[in-house]
């Protein structure tokens, strides 16, 4: 990584604020780096920070949440399908940690910092299992082609057409 002198004396500035703010030595290291010249060691000052999630990932990620929440407002205005509100499908069960950690991340940050979604909040943990590739074929049947197949509220019919991609 390359910083040119106004980046280095800019985030050197930034750096030497937050350490008097906050009353810490926590920040001595990387400002040596910065003031020292250490190209070597730019990186350190930035391994904290989590690679960017696409928008692709978001948008999947959105459309997801959206497509639950239509089976969610079907269940709850349903309360007496057993078939479809004790179907473990039929809730969002969030994605996989290990292997999904962006599509996580995004609904984790989407559901509970942002208080989006309130219906999906159960399903924020760990799926311990790969969604993406079930979510992706639900989809296909909820939204073909980005276009919503159905109106809204969902119908029976509806939502089994689309928990039966499970």
């Amino acid at each position: 990584m390359k910083l040119d002198r106004y980046q280095r004396l800019s985030l050197y500035n930034q750096l030497k604020i937050l350490k008097s703010v906050e009353n810490t030595d926590e920040y001595d290291i990387w400002i040596q780096i910065l003031h020292e010249g250490f190209e070597y060691n730019y990186d350190d000052l930035f391994d904290w920070l989590h690679e960017p999630t696409s928008k692709d990932i978001s948008e999947f990620v959105i459309e997801v949440l959206d497509m639950f929440r239509w089976i969610e407002h079907y269940k709850r205005d349903n309360p007496s399908d057993i078939e479809i509100c004790g179907n473990y499908n039929s809730s969002f069960r969030g994605f996989d940690g290990n292997h999904e950690g962006k599509y996580c991340g995004y609904a984790n940050f989407l559901i509970k910092d942002k208080g989006l979604w309130e219906e999906s909040k159960n399903g924020i943990a760990n799926s311990h299992s790969p969604m993406v590739d079930i979510y992706y074929k639900m989809l296909t049947v909820f939204k073909p082609n980005g276009i919503y197949a159905f109106e809204y509220p969902l119908t029976k019919i509806q939502v089994e057409q689309i928990l039966a991609v499970h």
